[in-house]
């Protein structure tokens, strides 16, 4: 398990004996002896100086995980934060928590073959544009959050699972689709936004959860859909850019403090089956008149 050697900072490599039955080394990276799991890369490993775009000194890691691997085991790279250039294998099928939470990789293609992402996976890295493939059916918890550099995501429209919090914080995140083989946009998914100007809820979401799009302060449009009957508590609050809202007919629930602080608003399209606006929902909208 990569999670061994945590916190080993100068280790620059892992040699294994040739005749273990479990185990094996490829110029020091750890792998199962199958060779079908990268278990650990060690966080010092053939580290070269250069310089960056202000000429300021850096050290920089490249490395091409070898074909036929198809899981990148939790903490793999876990804070390797000199790996600028990663390469995956087209037989990469999953990517374990916190995989490469704090790498300082930029960008990355994910192989069509890629079907889960996990929790954290890539927390806190400086990819600027992620496009998810089709075969990708499940994106962890957190598994974005906090990369300040990332602009663009595409979401497959084969996505049934997006954990909460995925996207929060990543603020300069300008467009997001929401695929429709989703229901749920889960709790904070996309909280902290704050360069995303519109988005589009599809009508296969009946739900939108606490905080999902909470802070996104420069949010001004919001498509909604009918099919969507719940919104959570939070879910729109402190979106102090947004100046109106219409709800499709289909909604019944609006959650409490759900547009707080929405301090532009003065236009609400309420439905006709409107079943429970809670407290505080639409509180210091100062705007409102």
């Amino acid at each position: 398990d990569g999670k061994a050697f945590y916190s080993c900072w100068a280790l620059q490599r892992i040699i294994v004996d040739e005749n273990n039955p479990n185990y094996c080394d490829i110029d020091g990276v750890l792998y199962t002896k199958d060779m079908k799991t990268l278990l650990f890369y060690p966080m010092a490993r053939n580290a070269v100086e250069t310089t960056d775009g202000s000429g300021n000194k850096i050290k920089s890691i490249s490395y091409e995980i070898p074909e036929g691997v198809e899981t990148v085991r939790t903490k793999a790279f876990y804070k390797c934060s000199d790996i600028r250039s990663l390469t995956l294998p087209s037989t990469l099928k999953t990517i374990e928590e916190k995989a490469f939470f704090r790498c300082s990789i930029s960008e990355i293609i994910l192989p069509d073959t890629l079907e889960a992402i996990g929790k954290d996976a890539f927390a806190y890295t400086a990819l600027k544009k992620i496009d998810i493939p089709a075969s990708v059916k499940e994106i962890g918890e957190y598994a974005f959050y906090d990369c300040n550099s990332l602009t663009e995501v595409v979401l497959p429209g084969t996505l049934t699972s997006l954990g909460e919090s995925a996207f929060y914080s990543c603020n300069n995140l300008a467009k997001i689709n929401i695929p429709t083989s989703l229901s749920i946009i889960p709790y904070s998914a996309f909280r902290g936004c704050i360069s995303l100007p519109e988005i589009t809820i599809p009508g296969s979401i009946t739900k939108i959860d606490t905080s999902a799009f909470a802070s996104c302060s420069d949010l001004t449009t919001i498509n909604f859909s009918y099919g969507l009957t719940s919104i959570g508590s939070y879910a729109f609050s402190g979106c102090t850019s947004l100046p109106a809202v219409s709800f499709p007919e289909t909604l019944t629930f609006i959650g409490n403090n759900a547009f707080l602080g929405c301090k532009a608003l003065t236009d609400i399209h309420f439905p006709s089956y409107l079943e429970t606006i809670s407290e505080y929902a639409f509180s210091s909208c100062e705007a409102l008149a």
